[in-house]
């Protein structure tokens, strides 16, 4: 299994497959070294409409499958942070959406 900083690097990694600009603002949100807590609580990242998360979710220019992809990894990510004691209701709020997007196929 893999550690917070490495489900980190790879949903960057992931997102800079899709959109470059939003996969550069979420590694300068994450921090050098990678900060957990600053993550889960950084509203421009984990806010409502215009936030990045919210802009990947809907504005992904892969389409869905990207979304779906980036989706996924920030699933991933926010899974292992919470595996490690980090999360904020945002976060969860997020990734509660998401999996309900992949239950129901949307």
């Amino acid at each position: 299994m893999r550690d917070t900083t490495e489900e980190a690097r790879a949903l960057v990694d992931i997102v800079a497959k899709h959109d470059a600009e939003a996969a550069r603002r979420l590694s300068e949100a994450m921090g050098s070294p990678f900060d957990p807590t600053k993550f889960v609580e950084n509203g421009d990242i984990w806010g409502g409409m215009g936030s990045l998360i919210d802009c990947l979710a809907m504005n992904c220019p892969s389409g869905r499958a990207g979304r779906r992809e980036c989706e996924h990894a920030v699933i991933k990510l926010v899974d292992a942070l919470k595996r490690s004691g980090v999360s904020s209701h945002m976060t969860d709020r997020w990734v509660g959406i998401f999996r309900r997007w992949e239950d129901e196929g949307i």
